[in-house]
């Protein structure tokens, strides 16, 4: 518009118009972009303070979202936004095996899948020398309208009750040995029935190796019976 015309035409208006409404588009972009980082930002300081790891997955291509430090952790500081969630990349094992975990029966999956909570309690990290046992449960998260924006998993390091169940299982094992060795040795007649019977339950407590030796309690001779994998041949030493 030539500067020496003080009115503007339609054209004029037009522009100014189109102007204002970019620049006001431009500054509400920036609030709602400010405000999200900000949520952002609160959400991150919350989920740092829970005891359990936790993990926000994209439900159409199963990426991190968002990952607490502890999930970090249990998941080997490996939590990376450009690649999906999967037993393979996170190095996740069926509790007890090196088997790795199917894809498919993980908990993330089922919930996406069946679009409810799924939770499981045998799953094992194995990075390195380190072993996490984990309580895995997920959940989907929908919006407004009814539809899925989100998979949340929280991960429970159980490694100590793992350790706590085996042992009392190992116990309860050598205490239903012992009371069947009893039990046998009670109704055996004959000194080889009872040797037998002592050599196999030593066999199931898995020693390196186990002997057992006869003493004569008149001369104190003594005698290897029964030898789990090596015979003894000092037994005099004993």
């Amino acid at each position: 518009h030539a500067i020496e015309y003080d009115d503007l035409d339609e054209g004029d208006e037009r522009l100014i118009g189109t102007l204002a409404t970019q620049i006001s588009i431009a500054f509400e972009n920036r609030r709602l972009f400010r405000q999200v980082q900000s949520e952002q930002q609160t959400l991150s300081s919350t989920l740092s303070t829970l005891p359990a790891g936790v993990l926000v997955l994209d439900p159409k291509t199963m990426r991190p979202i968002i990952a607490n430090e502890r999930a970090k952790s249990y998941l080997g500081d490996s939590v990376d936004a450009g690649v999906p969630f999967s037993a393979e990349a996170y190095q996740l094992f069926r509790t007890g095996t090196e088997l790795p975990y199917p894809n498919d029966e993980l908990p993330v999956q089922i919930a996406l899948a069946s679009n409810d909570v799924s939770f499981t309690d045998d799953v094992a990290v194995i990075n390195d020398d380190q072993q996490y046992d984990l309580l895995v449960n997920a959940a989907p998260i929908y919006n407004n309208a009814g539809d899925i924006f989100a998979i949340v998993a929280t991960f429970s390091d159980i490694s100590n009750l793992r350790s706590m169940e085996n042992t009392l299982q190992e116990h309860l094992q050598e205490t239903v040995m012992i009371y069947e060795a009893q039990r046998e040795l009670t109704s055996s007649k004959e000194l080889d029935n009872v040797l037998d019977t002592l050599g196999f339950q030593l066999a199931m407590l898995q020693p390196g190796d186990a002997h057992i030796i006869l003493v004569d309690p008149e001369s104190g001779f003594k005698q290897v019976s029964r030898s789990l994998i090596q015979e003894l041949e000092q037994v005099e030493d004993l």
